[in-house]
């Protein structure tokens, strides 16, 4: 099998095939993947931050858990409210300070163990009475609409990966990012296919001067 040479030449063969060679291709190719790594690594450092996801998900679920948070001085309490505290106060919009979500945290499952201890078996329960009690509690509710919205397995993201195979093919390479992400949501979430109006689709589309080609 033959392999790429180590300095530039007119052509060259790789693999069967013929491949154009030069000092400006290679240096562009070399820009491309610099740029490209440089991209990906900044995209997957944005997705994932560096403050322990997990640990702050099983923090979260123990603040609303009634059978953590009616032992107000256990470690367990004690600890996962240290942790929600210093991850909101330092992804929150709203200023707050970690003493500050300290307090608003423990006054809240007070509250909840004295007034609502009957109805407050899970906690989802619990989320849901804090959402319904923001206006007194404005940082335990953005904790806890955060916490409901936390995805709990990767199975939304893999389904997505699928589709977009599904539909982004070979012979569809050229799709804009854009369409894509429409033919997703379509795909996943509907409507039905029996259920729509391709005519009425077409006219839309053809009455469009900014039509983009798929």
């Amino acid at each position: 099998m033959t392999q790429v040479p180590d300095e530039a030449s007119s052509s060259f063969n790789f693999k069967g095939h013929i491949v154009k060679d030069s000092d400006k291709q290679r240096s562009d190719a070399e820009s491309a993947c610099s740029y490209f790594v440089t991209n990906l690594v900044s995209n997957l450092n944005a997705r994932f931050s560096s403050n322990q996801d997990t640990s702050v998900l099983l923090s979260m679920c123990q603040i609303f858990y009634p059978l953590v948070f009616a032992k107000p001085a256990s470690d367990l309490f004690l600890n996962s409210v240290n942790e929600v505290a210093v991850f909101q106060a330092s992804t929150s919009t709203c200023k707050s300070i970690v003493d500050d979500v300290k307090e608003e945290i423990v006054s809240f499952c007070h509250q909840i163990v004295e007034n609502h201890g009957k109805i407050a078996n899970s906690v989802n329960d619990v989320c849901q009475l804090a959402i319904k009690q923001g206006s007194n509690f404005p940082i335990v509710k953005d904790i806890a609409m955060r916490f409901l919205c936390l995805p709990v397995s990767s199975v939304e993201c893999e389904r997505g990966f699928s589709k977009q195979n599904l539909i982004k093919t070979k012979l569809r390479n050229r799709l804009a990012t854009k369409v894509l992400e429409n033919l997703m949501i379509i795909s996943i979430d509907g409507p039905d296919q029996s259920d729509f109006c391709f005519t009425k689709a077409f006219q839309k589309w053809a009455e469009n001067p900014h039509r983009i080609l798929m």
